[in-house]
């Protein structure tokens, strides 16, 4: 309980006369009641101050246990894995226990309200006792609970990342463009809670600076390679860094898409490596496919052969709370993959350590590779976890070697970071530091063509995971792609001229923040306080200095000034036009204000025709639920096709000037990088000069 008895007492006084009239006023009322009401009155007033004691007090303890306060939308987001992450990281006894404890507690404090509301005479010995009791229940609430209510604070949260959510739409990257015809397997690795800064030796907690190198393994294997100390992750949990790895999706402020596979309107990499003529294989030594549901979300994304600790050897195989024991993990996996897959046989294989995870106790079977014989805080007990990870890596690589022969591409990085102390914090639903952000990034090229890269040398250059997709493709196809850094891997490559160094960090929990990285320029956005603010990397790398750019700013007034040009379409349920030309007979408009929101398009034509076409771009992946056509000279009864696909018609009045909403009877998804808006005339159609003056596309 020492961070909460730390915390700031100036309100004290509100404090305490916050809680007075929570506990006086239901006292003051029951002695207000008729004799006859009072019985039944009295439990249900005790029942009601026992539950709000027991959920603050149980609140207060989260803090205490974790260092940080719950984030209700967390519990809201994941509550079909609350009780498997409480099991995980306490234990079943510890799970058991803590039950018991509560409906002791609660017990104990239905006893105290019910003995304060017995009714007793005014003006005795007994009711002032029970005043002074009364007083002093509130006056050690008070020390205990400075801040003014815990449960108020929860409500307050969960109001403002709700109305947050309803406007930061999450960005569905573009796949469509990508496929292969390559016959190179590949394999990526996803360790468990990378935090980069803390594994490559460059953070300094408490005065002493940890500069060692604490993945020497993950070293030696990009010795082979190219090395990434520092890449940025796209969000804060497993499932969540999945979708930008293996979908490229980001600013997802919601509930992870693992809970909602369904809803993804892209095509993720196994699906398309799948629809390519590979073998799709998803390995985890999670023993349940039912967390983060990602069984179902595997399937859904494309992976054809899922497995979730099936393939090991209880008994034989030590099996700890968040999985099986990584090195064992990777001597089944790779028996299962001899055993039904041939060495040359073009496959993509994501393997999934999860050993290494909160609360990284480390485990004396590996403690030959803790770099700290007796951790003495939060960051040398993560190290020494994350070591014994580090130590799985090589055994991964040794086995990679062996069933590859070194002649498949690899790639390994982590599903996320977690925060180890930089800024007091050790909670990975809090803040959007870089503490919170970065994780490392290796990738080792095939044996036959290792010529092509810089083998051995290690970049300070940072790429993130929304970067991974067009990357891998850049490097199967021998093509260039906006987004990939394939000139940072080679010797000699295409120019970076299409890479756009910006990306995007989502911390939906904890209030809710969203970070851009544009360049060595962060800029974070505190949602609730609509408050901007900024750090240079260059000079305060560690974040000690924050500036505050930007007050009373809207979400749309962020974006529009600092989010990265690659995702500037497609956010919020907004308009969403389009730049280009207009297509009208033999006349050819262009937008005629083009830095407006909403743009016009203005379209005059000469002679009568039966049909028109308007090329537009929208992100591939939005829902487009309404279409608003404004215009004037035009005759009605006209079909309003999408990519010749009939989404409705427009008005049916006859006045020459009218502006028509059309709501689709279902959303349309765009599906293509560029789709065509037609309007086809019927009978009533042609005429004279036409001029449409605007179209307004809505999405979701």
């Amino acid at each position: 309980m020492r961070v909460i008895l730390m915390r700031s007492y100036a309100e004290f006084p509100g404090a305490l006369l916050y809680h007075g009239l929570v506990f006086v006023l239901p006292f003051s009322i029951f002695a207000l009641l008729p004799e006859v009401l009072r019985l039944t009155s009295r439990w249900i007033l005790a029942g009601a101050g026992a539950a709000y004691f027991l959920a603050t007090y149980s609140l207060m303890g989260y803090w205490g246990y974790t260092g940080g306060p719950l984030d209700m939308f967390f519990v809201l987001d994941s509550w079909s894995d609350v009780l498997p992450t409480m099991r995980d990281v306490i234990g079943i006894h510890g799970l058991v226990f803590m039950s018991g404890l509560l409906m002791l507690v609660g017990w104990m404090f239905m006893r105290l309200f019910c003995a304060l509301l017995q009714p007793v005479p005014v003006y005795t010995r007994r009711i002032s006792g029970r005043i002074v009791g009364l007083t002093v229940l509130v006056v050690s609430f008070t020390l205990v609970s400075p801040s003014y209510g815990y449960l108020s604070e929860q409500l307050g949260s969960v109001l403002s990342v709700k109305e947050a959510r309803k406007i930061m739409t999450t960005q569905f990257p573009d796949n469509s463009v990508f496929g292969t015809d390559s016959n190179e397997s590949v394999f990526i690795l996803q360790l468990e809670s990378g935090n980069g800064m803390a594994s490559e030796g460059k953070l300094t907690i408490d005065g002493k600076q940890y500069d060692g190198l604490y993945a020497p393994m993950m070293r030696r294997v990009a010795e082979d390679g190219v090395h990434f100390p520092l890449f940025w992750g796209n969000s804060m949990q497993t499932n969540r860094g999945q979708e930008a790895i293996l979908c490229g999706i980001a600013n997802n402020m919601g509930d992870s898409y693992s809970y909602r596979p369904q809803d993804i309107s892209t095509k993720c990499l196994p699906e398309i490596l799948k629809e390519n003529g590979y073998k799709t294989v998803f390995l985890s030594s999670y023993y349940e496919d039912q967390y983060f549901n990602l069984g179902e979300f595997m399937d859904h994304i494309g992976f054809e052969d899922s497995h979730h600790g099936d393939m090991m050897v209880p008994g034989e195989d030590t099996k700890y709370p968040w999985g099986y024991d990584d090195c064992s993990f990777v001597r089944r996996s790779f028996d299962y993959l001899k055993a039904t897959y041939m060495p040359n046989e073009k496959k993509f294989v994501y393997l999934e350590f999860t050993n290494n995870h909160m609360p990284f106790i480390p485990r004396e079977e590996y403690a030959s590779v803790h770099p700290f014989s007796s951790p003495r805080n939060y960051i040398e007990r993560y190290l020494d976890s994350a070591a014994e990870q580090d130590h799985c890596v090589g055994e991964f690589y040794k086995a990679f070697q062996e069933y590859t022969g070194g002649n498949a591409h690899l790639l390994i990085l982590p599903d996320h970071s977690w925060p180890v102390g930089t800024h007091r914090n050790t909670f990975n639903e809090r803040n959007a530091y870089n503490d919170n952000i970065l994780t490392n990034f290796a990738y080792v090229p095939p044996v036959s063509r290792r010529a092509e890269f810089r083998i051995g040398e290690i970049l300070d250059r940072i790429f993130s995971q929304t970067d991974i997709i067009p990357t891998l493709f850049e490097i199967l196809n021998r093509t260039s792609y906006p987004q990939s850094f394939v000139f940072a891997l080679k010797k000699e490559s295409a120019s970076e001229e299409v890479y756009e160094d910006c990306h995007v960090f989502t911390q939906p929990y904890g209030g809710g923040m969203l970070a851009i990285l544009r360049g060595q320029d962060k800029f974070i956005y505190l949602v609730p306080d609509q408050i901007v603010i900024h750090f240079d990397l260059t000079t305060d790398f560690y974040e000690k200095n924050p500036e505050v750019v930007g007050e009373d700013i809207s979400y749309d007034q962020f974006i529009e000034q600092y989010m990265c040009d690659r995702y500037r379409q497609g956010q919020g349920e907004r308009v969403i036009v389009w730049e280009g030309s207009v297509h009208f007979g033999n006349e050819v408009a262009k937008n005629d204000w083009v830095d407006e929101d909403p743009v016009w398009i203005r379209v005059i034509g000469e002679e009568p025709v039966e049909e028109f076409n308007i090329p537009f771009a929208i992100p591939l992946g939005s829902r487009i639920v309404e279409i608003e056509l404004t215009a004037a000279d035009m005759e009605p009864g006209h079909l309003i096709l999408l990519n010749g696909e009939e989404v409705g018609t427009s008005c049916s009045t006859g006045a020459k000037h009218w502006t028509c909403t059309v709501n689709l009877e279902k959303p349309y998804t765009v599906s293509a990088q560029e789709n065509v808006f037609m309007m086809k005339f019927g009978e009533e159609g042609g005429g004279d000069d036409f001029i449409l003056t605007g179209i307004n596309v809505v999405i979701e």
